[in-house]
C-alpha cells in the first residue's frame, strides 16, 4: 500500500465527514472504576469526530493503577496482633476488603 499525501488524506477524510484534532496541554487522563483509578500520562491525544461520534485516541507515555482506598499501618498492626498473620498477609487481607478493618477481622474470626 502506497503512503498517501497528507493533503489528499485530509481531503478524503473531510469528504467522509471525519475531523481529527490534537488536544494540547493535557497532563493526565484519569479513568475511575468502583475500586481504583487508572492514571494515564499521554504523549499525544487525538479527538476524532466522525459524523458527530467523538472518540479519543491516546498514545500513552505512562500508566498507573491506584486503589481508591488506603491501607493504614495501624490496621495492619491490629490484624497482626489479633491473628498469626505476617505483615504481608495482613496487608493483602485489608486490600481484599478495600481497607475495611472490620470486614478483615470478621474473616479472621470465621476461620
Amino acid at each position: 500500500m502506497l503512503p498517501l499525501d497528507p493533503k489528499k488524506m485530509e481531503i478524503m477524510m473531510k469528504q467522509l465527514g471525519i475531523k481529527i484534532d490534537t488536544l494540547e496541554g493535557i497532563e493526565e487522563v484519569i479513568l475511575k472504576a468502583e475500586d481504583k483509578e487508572v492514571v494515564i500520562v499521554p504523549k499525544d491525544i487525538k479527538m476524532i469526530n466522525a459524523r458527530d461520534v467523538k472518540t479519543l485516541q491516546i498514545v500513552i507515555k505512562t500508566i498507573e493503577e491506584k486503589p481508591l482506598f488506603s491501607i493504614e499501618e495501624e490496621d495492619i498492626n491490629i490484624l497482626m496482633q489479633k491473628s498469626n498473620l505476617s505483615y504481608e498477609d495482613a496487608k493483602k487481607l485489608l486490600e481484599k476488603h478495600k481497607g475495611d478493618l472490620a470486614k478483615a477481622l470478621i474473616e479472621i474470626n470465621k476461620n
